[in-house]
């Protein structure tokens, strides 16, 4: 079994990066390292052209992290079968370590808010004729998506 080294695992990440940026989209994904531990995160690139790390996907080492996130580590041109957007599932699987699901969306508080806001940016969640984007969003994320 071949070894995989976190250069083989930036090096796959760097890949898929420049196949995200032909496609056109607007997020991007990167490998750091924390003490003794491979990080990869995702990144949302702003309309100003700013970059804000919008979540962690994965942490351990070089192998699990080639693991769980489905890189063939074993060949150097590999690449990471991330979808082109994030989901929506995915989504809620990040906010829902932030905001209840379970509560009315008028009691959430601003910083839920901004969260809610953000990710329905990136999913391109199109705003309800009824409620406004962030309401639409929350209701949309707490009935109709599971995780």
């Amino acid at each position: 079994m071949k070894r995989i080294t976190p250069k083989i695992l930036k090096l796959d990440i760097d890949l898929s990066n420049e196949t995200l940026a032909h496609s056109g989209s607007n997020i991007f994904y990167k490998a750091g390292n924390h003490y003794e531990w491979q990080t990869v995160d995702l990144y949302f690139i702003e309309e100003d052209g700013s970059k804000t790390c919008q979540c962690n996907l994965e942490c351990g080492t070089s192998r699990e992290c080639c693991a769980r996130l489905d890189i063939d580590a074993h060949n150097t041109h590999g690449k990471i079968q991330y979808p082109t957007k994030p989901t929506r599932a995915m989504a809620k699987g990040v906010l829902s370590m932030h905001i209840d699901f379970n509560k009315d969306p008028n009691q959430l508080e601003q910083s839920e808010l901004e969260l809610l806001y953000t990710w329905a940016k990136i999913t391109k969640y199109a705003k309800p004729a009824n409620a406004s984007r962030v309401f639409g969003f929350f209701i949309h994320l707490q009935k109709r998506v599971s995780i």
